[in-house]
């Protein structure tokens, strides 16, 4: 069977994201609030978790400008996770981080009070 890294994810920008160079290719951050909404039996209302996930993308230097804080996205990739070490030798402390390395970045609606305010 063959093994499969893949995420899809749609949620809004939480700020305008960043553009790095690194040997000359662009790369683009930004961190993306997804949320997550489940039912619990014998209560009506919808249950929410937000989710904060850093993503890293080679291929969205283009859409640069429209990665704007608010800005609904979807986002096709891989998880990538980061694992380091700190402290002493005696007393190590292991730290670890999830990130997505996006593939696609697909630019949804813009936020209602930004778009309003551009119309004036």
């Amino acid at each position: 069977m063959q093994k499969i890294n893949m995420v899809i994810l749609e949620g809004n920008l939480t700020k305008d994201a960043e553009k790095k160079e690194i040997n000359g290719k662009t790369l683009t951050v930004f961190t993306l609030a997804s949320n997550y909404f489940y039912y619990v039996e014998g209560i009506e209302e919808a249950k929410k978790e937000t989710y904060f996930l850093d993503v890293e993308s080679w291929t969205a230097a283009d859409k640069l400008d429209k990665l704007t804080k608010g800005r609904e996205v979807r986002v096709t990739g891989r998880l990538r996770i980061e694992t380091w070490k700190t402290g002493s030798e005696d007393k190590p402390e292991y730290h670890s981080r999830t990130k997505i390395v996006a593939h696609t970045v697909e630019i949804g609606y813009e936020p209602k009070a930004k778009a309003d305010s551009d119309a004036e």
